[in-house]
């Protein structure tokens, strides 16, 4: 009998013993668990951290674009080399049904209409480049080697094509009104403008209806 109490003693201890251990495994587990779930919602914190911190330097850097790209856009001229001259970009194509400041040339038809920014012409100094109006599809540059302030005011700017300089212009701009000479190798056009708008013609076109009788000019006061 005592035989018996002994034996079943000692297995219920072994019991013990075993479910101690079980809980001591579980207690283990359930600690690790924890500490590395913890891990992961650190990692997950300093991941979102560096992402919005990366967001946030992306945003800046796209914001200081813009507004760089916004003070580019305000500027008149942009710097053409390290000499300080400047390009210079006056006429803007426009439809020859928009020029209502100025009368066409009796018996020629312009090829296009313009509109001259002002004082852009007049502000042109020796060594910089204007563009010039749209020609028959091609636009040149001029580089400016000559400017002369005319008695009435005026003022008139000269010099070569860049593209070559076998050919040249001359661009002169008044309070109110602005003219150009262009030779290229595709043939020599005149403008003609009052108020800001005005007509391109080629001399072709003007050679047909010229009278040397008749004195032919355009107001620049």
């Amino acid at each position: 009998m005592k035989s018996n109490k002994i034996v079943i003693f000692s297995i219920l201890f072994s019991i013990i013993i075993v479910l101690a251990l079980i809980l001591s495994i579980d207690g283990k587990s359930n600690v690790k668990n924890i500490v590395h779930d913890k891990q992961k919602k650190e990692k997950k914190e300093l991941f979102k951290d560096k992402l919005s911190s990366d967001i946030d330097i992306k945003k800046t850097n796209i914001k200081k674009k813009q507004r760089d790209n916004a003070k580019n856009t305000k500027k008149d001229t942009k710097k053409n080399d390290l000499n300080n001259n400047y390009i210079l970009v006056p006429f803007q194509e426009i439809d020859v049904s928009d020029v209502d400041t100025i009368k066409k040339i009796d018996g020629v038809e312009p090829i296009g209409g313009v509109l001259i920014e002002k004082g852009k012409i007049s502000s042109a100094q020796v060594g910089d480049v204007i563009y010039t109006p749209l020609l028959k599809g091609d636009i040149f540059e001029v580089k400016i080697t000559d400017r002369t302030v005319n008695k009435n005011k005026s003022v008139s700017v000269s010099g070569n094509l860049v593209e070559d300089s076998m050919f040249g212009a001359t661009f002169t701009e008044s309070k109110k009104s602005a003219f150009a000479t262009i030779s290229t190798p595709n043939g020599t056009y005149e403008v003609e403008a009052i108020d800001g708008k005005g007509y391109v013609y080629t001399d072709h076109d003007l050679a047909k209806r010229i009278n040397p009788k008749i004195k032919d000019y355009i107001e620049v006061n």
